[in-house]
């Protein structure tokens, strides 16, 4: 079987790691078609634990042979948002830690390591391509008339990075602002920063004052996004949208990278072990659902900022309707211990999220009633 992959950013990065590791052993033939014309992100990245995993696996690296200079990422810290604390860590375990990377250095190294066949080419239509199986990961569509809207209050972000470190800090920073929420990625010889908010309520000249002032950092690029997701991310039963093609969600929680890797592994069920295409349909309509309500309600109860955006955000979380089983694990998080919660994660989860962070979120954020 061969199947073609469109794209060698982030998206079809995860797609080729994924499939590398799940069908190593079988006559599974990946390809990457990209066009080296076309700049990949640079700016760091944040992942949940599992995907540190399939790199480990996949490339043979680990944290003293590092060629990616991947960093670790035990967490996230929260600073500044709703009017309980002023900050709290959003912790995973010690044993099974996240990573920041660099996209573009993850490329690179898996062309030099030659993980797997990759073509220099500028590829227009996917269905043109001799595989049996083609995933398509050019980045974000021009059009988006056939995509559906996820809700979300942020719409923009600055870019920016100090040529600086601090190595103690082995997380990513969430820190709440006036216009939104920034995070702080330590990266192996820099620190990417992404200040986020909403162009309808701040200007981009004035979010980019604004990087400026509260972080000290130069803003560079400034980009505009919408959160959407494809109404169909299988067409002719043959390409497969994923990446930025798929769909994009803001970056809390690394929610995009861990909704492309779990879309990969629906597909892979599908295309492998005979699971039906309506079920992975469905499965990926309720995942994308799921984490849509899980991202809005970090908005709930605003921050320590009382500011247009923040009213914005938590009438935006307030008036959305969440369906009946995001309200029981609310339910199950306040009414459990925490040790009881984590016997319980292995079966459990609304998303990409277990019932200790739903505990963690309503103990750090929720006024004790």
């Amino acid at each position: 079987m061969k199947i073609a992959i469109v794209g060698a950013g982030n998206g079809g990065l995860i797609v080729a790691l994924h499939l590398l590791r799940e069908h190593h052993n079988t006559d599974v033939e990946i390809e990457i078609y990209y066009d080296p014309s076309i700049p990949i992100e640079k700016v760091g990245q944040g992942s949940l634990p599992n995907f540190t995993g399939i790199v480990s696996e996949v490339l043979d690296i680990d944290w003293y042979n590092n060629p990616i200079d991947a960093t670790i990422k035990s967490g996230i810290l929260y600073e500044g948002w709703g009017q309980k604390k002023d900050k709290f860590f959003h912790a995973f375990p010690m044993d099974f830690v996240a990573t920041h990377y660099s996209p573009y250095k993850l490329r690179e190294y898996m062309i030099e390591k030659n993980i797997c066949k990759f073509i220099e080419q500028n590829v227009e239509d996917c269905n043109d391509i001799d595989a049996d199986y083609v995933f398509d990961c050019r980045g974000t569509p021009k059009d988006l008339s056939e995509y559906n809207t996820i809700k979300n209050p942020l719409n923009s972000v600055v870019l920016g990075q100090k040529n600086e470190v601090d190595y103690n800090q082995q997380w990513t920073r969430a820190v709440a602002t006036l216009d939104g929420w920034t995070f702080v990625i330590p990266n192996k010889n820099y620190t990417s920063y992404g200040y986020l908010y909403n162009n309808k309520i701040t200007s981009d000249y004035d979010a980019r004052k604004s990087m400026h002032l509260a972080f000290g950092v130069l803003p560079d690029t400034t980009v505009n996004f919408d959160n959407y997701v494809a109404k169909e991310p299988i067409q002719n039963d043959k390409v497969i949208l994923n990446g930025n093609r798929l769909l994009f969600i803001e970056p809390l929680e690394a929610s995009a990278v861990e909704c492309y890797l779990r879309w990969t592994t629906l597909v892979s069920q599908w295309i492998f072990d005979g699971r039906s295409k309506s079920s992975i349909l469905e499965q990926f309509s309720k995942d994308i659902f799921e984490h849509q309500n899980f991202i809005l309600w970090h908005y709930a109860n605003g921050s320590k900022y009382n500011t247009d955006f923040w009213q914005h955000a938590m009438d935006m979380s307030r008036n959305h309707v969440y369906d009946d089983r995001f309200f029981e694990y609310i339910e199950v998080a306040q009414s459990k211990s925490r040790i009881e919660l984590i016997d319980e994660t292995e079966e459990v989860t609304y998303g990409q999220w277990h019932n200790t962070t739903f505990k963690n979120w309503i103990d750090n954020v929720f006024p004790t009633a």
